[in-house]
């Protein structure tokens, strides 16, 4: 049997398919934590609601990143799972790579996506909520949040 070993610095890619692979690359405002210490993320901010009497599922996604000289390299990455109870379930990561410190000042990045059909009958309408993540690449830490989804 032959022994793989990983690479030592090799990203981390979220569970899923990349609906998204660009984010904007201007950020939509600022915000400051001046007592910050942490070099944890914030989590995302998330608004999802049905349109088209639930055949289509709408995600915004404000997400913060503190601010410093790198290239954001951002794409979405949707997985669809099927919990206990055999009810769909979806869970989004934004995912990109960045160099961690302790951030005062964060800039503002908002997204709005369509989620991709699920593989189930009736597609989104056993959808009651989403699960949404930060996901560092590389990957040191990540960071998310559950939203109800707004029905139509």
């Amino acid at each position: 049997m032959e022994k793989i070993t990983p690479k030592k610095n090799a990203k981390k890619i979220p569970p899923g398919i990349c609906i998204v692979d660009k984010l904007p690359s201007e950020p939509i405002g600022s915000i400051t934590f001046p007592d910050n210490r942490s070099k944890a993320l914030l989590p995302p901010i998330v608004d999802a609601h049905f349109k088209n009497n639930k055949k289509k599922l709408v995600i915004r996604a404000v997400v913060f990143i503190a601010k410093d000289d790198n290239t954001l390299d951002f794409s979405i990455y949707q997985n669809c799972y099927v919990d206990i109870d055999g009810v769909p379930q979806l869970q989004f990561f934004v995912a990109y790579d960045l160099i961690e410190y302790e951030g005062i000042n964060f800039d503002m990045y908002e997204v709005t996506f369509d989620a991709d059909p699920i593989p189930f009958p009736d597609h989104f309408s056993q959808i009651e909520v989403i699960e949404t993540f930060l996901w560092d690449t590389d990957p040191i830490a990540s960071r998310g949040t559950v939203t109800t989804v707004q029905r139509s």
